[in-house]
């Protein structure tokens, strides 16, 4: 899969379309989309992904989703309307909400 992953993040950066990962990207890209002269339309969301269950105790109470009664870590992703996606936020336990992440 690492292997894969590396193809993939080429071939996207080939395309210009690697995902913002900080804000100062995320302002670039942003500028570039209302170039055009309209405000693009963006959809926010949280993503959970799980995880195998950590074996320290802490860990496992920091990464248990009470949404999803699993092992979860989480992403903020911003989209447009054409699901281009413009913005992965960073990772974090699948205990945070979604608000506090936006």
């Amino acid at each position: 899969i690492h292997c894969l992953t590396k193809i993939l993040r080429l071939s996207l950066k080939a395309k210009g379309l690697v995902p913002a990962e900080t804000d100062k990207e995320l302002a670039e890209r942003l500028a570039e989309l209302s170039k055009d002269g309209g405000k693009p339309v963006l959809l926010h969301d949280g993503t959970e992904r799980e995880i195998p269950r950590p074996a320290d105790r802490d860990m496992q109470k920091e990464r248990y989703s009470g949404k999803k009664k699993r092992h979860t870590v989480k992403n903020a992703v911003i989209v447009t309307m054409a699901c281009l996606v413009i913005f992965v936020s960073q990772t974090v336990s699948g205990k945070t909400h979604d608000k506090k992440m936006a």
